[in-house]
């Protein structure tokens, strides 16, 4: 699930997002805050028909609670719009490909 995956940080714009990510199936979300940008940017990525990879373990939050709160946001659209994965997750798939 980790194939012709980019990685960018913190940009809610969908004509921004959508220059970047044209050619991606995939896209890892990661950043801060989680409960703001992330959840924008995730938004904005599935409006553009891109499957989100919603990386637990590197989000942060403003609140304790508020990362839980957006992944039962997200699990709504899951899993045809949004996957939930760890770092480590992340790493082993893409060693994998190596």
């Amino acid at each position: 699930a980790v194939s012709g995956v980019f990685i960018f940080h913190i940009l809610a714009n969908s004509e921004a997002i959508n220059a970047l990510v044209s050619n991606y199936k995939n896209v890892i979300v990661v950043g801060v805050v989680d409960t703001c940008c992330c959840l924008a940017t995730a938004f904005s990525l599935i409006d553009l028909g891109r499957k989100v990879l919603w990386i637990k373990d590197a989000l942060g939050s403003m609140t304790p609670g508020s990362g839980m709160l957006c992944e039962q946001v997200l699990t709504g659209l899951s899993p045809l719009h949004v996957e939930f994965l760890t770092a480590s997750g992340v790493m082993a798939a893409l060693e994998d490909k190596v």
